[in-house]
């Protein structure tokens, strides 16, 4: 999610930062600027790629039957969590401390 939402801030800010010329002359392009593309690019795809497998492992694996004193809850979900919770509160659904554990004060907000 964060690698979407840097990729998205940087080309926002590429596009607000380039210069607007009064005449418009075709986009000329060497060697060099394809070879910069291509790593831009790549890096991009990667981190694409990247977020795609990491959700289709949380989707696979399966759950456990035993008990453990650990929460059964992905770092990655917490997160997720936190980030609902302080939405929520950002936009006056009082969850309390944003701690990643969607508990009934943070259902009673959703379903507000």
């Amino acid at each position: 999610m964060k690698a979407r939402t840097f990729a998205t801030a940087a080309l926002v800010t590429s596009v607000a930062l380039s210069p607007i010329s009064p005449v418009s002359t075709p986009a000329r392009a060497d060697g060099k600027d394809f070879i910069a593309g291509a790593i831009i690019g790549g890096l991009i795809g990667g981190a694409v790629a990247n977020e795609n497998n990491k959700k289709k492992r949380v989707a696979t694996t399966t759950r456990t039957k035993t008990k453990s004193t650990k929460s059964s809850i992905s770092a990655a979900r917490r997160e997720e969590n936190r980030e609902v919770q302080t939405a929520l509160n950002h936009f006056g659904y009082n969850v309390g401390t944003p701690d990643g554990a969607i508990g009934p004060k943070s259902r009673a907000a959703i379903s507000s």
